[in-house]
């Protein structure tokens, strides 16, 4: 009887157990990431197929990198498989590295000679890979939020005595006059060749920062539209969505996330007066959201960038300290990191925080675009990537006059201020530097009409998210400095006010904070900045 049992089992064993592959026969691609700006950590990633000389199909695989053991994802197809991972940028170095690939046999003898503090290059692997990386790149970073102006094409001989304009990728036939970006501050602006109109186009894309697939669609949409609205353009004719799905998800997650994220995006892109007519999906290791806007305009349908005088005053439209927000409420999981701020905020702030900052993320800037143009709006863009100084400082270099931005006030999601203090000036928060996701747009404005500006802003009726009615009783704009003459920089003096934003709580009807929202700058002597 025992011997019986003992045969099953055995059977069992051996059925549970992954194939075993022979003579593999393989063919890989493999790619590195070499942004060390904005990134803090070198990406590899091997894709391969495999033909195993016995015909197994169901072979498990797993990666050695330097020692360290990663599992291999297996594709949907035979054969099929993928692994990353990901190093510092001080531990990648540039070179070869040999990724050992071995199957469950292989791996079994591998960890267990690791245990017994035994030789494992003695164990032999069933393939390796080399893949070459040539080293991450720390700068100087040439941007796309650069202005390739009418005026830099004539100082810089791009344009030809013959009227038709050149470029590094070729002659380009005759175009009609008129104001062009090229890869610039926020959308590119194309003068078509009839008409006197102009082609105006946008593309961005990022990967998840919040929980709700569909409030991520929503927040990644509004970023897209938020390019356009910072040239004053409030009708958008068409948009694309660019959504990659991870491979690291099963059916099940995929099934439920993606058509969330989907709908959250096209509902956005609804509520901006527009539709969502096509796109791209794509396969990928991460999920990444975004999406192309495209717009044919009059010229008196959108404002150049480039107009802002001495004089003029910075109005922003959202409140800074969404990457604070999302961060924190990540770390209410981690000890370590939560230790650092639990004595500045409670669990529960952290949570209006994060609602607060995702309601923001997802609110148009469509009613300030509108308002830029009722209130002879000079310039603007939208506040994301670079920070708020960050983008005050880009917009300030694309400005025809001699020009410089004194930023005096921060409005800050409440609380997120301290916690940027709590965790040793988190993220630059308060130096400008932190980034933010689907931000506000940055205004300069004639002084005299920038109140007025904000109580309008104030007055609106948003229907951000659906609500009937709206969320709130409008959106809130501040007054955050000033334009005065300098050489075309931008600054956030020593001490700037901080305005604390108060949170409206989850995604309800409830009312919105209404204090400091038309703070007016301190009379100041101008400074060159």
């Amino acid at each position: 009887m025992l011997r019986v049992i003992g045969a099953v089992l055995a059977l069992c064993l051996s059925l549970c157990a992954a194939e075993t592959c022979t003579d593999p026969v393989i063919s890989t691609s493999s790619y590195t990431t070499t942004d060390a700006v904005i990134s803090s950590e070198t990406v590899f990633i091997v894709e391969l197929s495999l033909a195993c000389g016995n015909r197994a199909q169901s072979v498990a695989l797993y990666a050695d990198v330097n020692g360290k053991q990663f599992p291999v994802t297996r594709g949907q197809d035979v054969g099929k498989y993928q692994v990353s991972w990901s190093i510092a940028h001080k531990q990648a170095s540039s070179g070869t590295y040999h990724v050992k690939f071995f199957d469950e046999e292989s791996y079994s003898a591998l960890r267990k000679a690791q245990r017994n503090n035994e030789d494992v290059e003695a164990i032999r692997p069933l393939f390796t890979v080399n893949v070459d990386h040539r080293g991450a790149w720390s700068g100087p970073w040439v941007s796309t939020e650069g202005l390739e102006s009418d005026r830099q094409a004539g100082q810089d001989g791009r344009t030809g005595e013959s009227g038709e304009e050149t470029s590094e990728f070729g002659q380009l036939g005759p175009v009609s006059h008129g104001p062009r970006l090229g890869i610039g501050m926020d959308s590119c602006v194309i003068p078509l060749r009839h008409g006197g109109l102009s082609l105006i186009q946008t593309t961005d894309f990022f990967y998840p920062l919040v929980e709700d697939p569909y409030m991520m669609g929503r927040i990644a949409c509004a970023n897209v539209l938020s390019d356009l609205y910072a040239m004053g353009i409030t009708e958008c004719d068409n948009m694309l969505m660019l959504l990659s799905i991870s491979q690291k998800m099963n059916d099940k997650e995929r099934e439920h996330v993606m058509p969330l994220m989907m709908r959250g995006f096209r509902d956005a892109a609804e509520e901006g007066g527009t539709s969502v007519t096509g796109g791209q999906t794509v396969m990928n290791p991460w999920i990444i959201v975004g999406g192309v806007a495209t717009v044919v305009c009059q010229p008196n349908d959108f404002i150049m960038p480039d107009g802002a005088i001495p004089g003029d005053v910075l109005v922003l439209t959202k409140p800074l300290g969404t990457q604070v927000a999302v961060n924190a409420h990540q770390w209410m999981d981690i000890p370590e990191k939560w230790n650092k701020i639990k004595l500045v905020i409670s669990k529960e702030e952290v949570e209006q925080a994060y609602q607060e900052a995702m309601l923001n993320m997802a609110t148009l800037n469509r009613t300030a675009a509108a308002l830029m143009h009722k209130f002879n709006a000079h310039a603007a863009t939208d506040v994301t990537g670079f920070g708020i100084l960050g983008h005050a400082q880009n917009l300030a270099k694309q400005q025809r006059n001699d020009v410089a931005f004194v930023i005096h006030n921060l409005p800050i999601i409440a609380k997120m201020a301290a916690i940027s203090k709590a965790g040793g000036n988190l993220f630059g928060l308060l130096q400008g530097t932190s980034s933010e996701t689907s931000g506000g747009l940055l205004i300069c404005l004639p002084r005299e009409q920038a109140a007025r500006f904000c109580a309008e802003m104030k007055a609106s009726r948003s229907l951000s998210l659906g609500q009937d009615g709206g969320v709130g009783d409008g959106q809130q704009a501040w007054i955050i400095g000033i334009v005065e003459k300098g050489n075309r920089c931008a600054r956030i003096i020593d001490k700037p006010r901080i305005i604390e934003v108060p949170y409206r709580g989850a995604v309800a009807n409830t009312q919105e904070g209404n204090n400091n929202n038309n703070s007016s700058p301190p009379e100041t002597q101008p400074t060159q900045a």
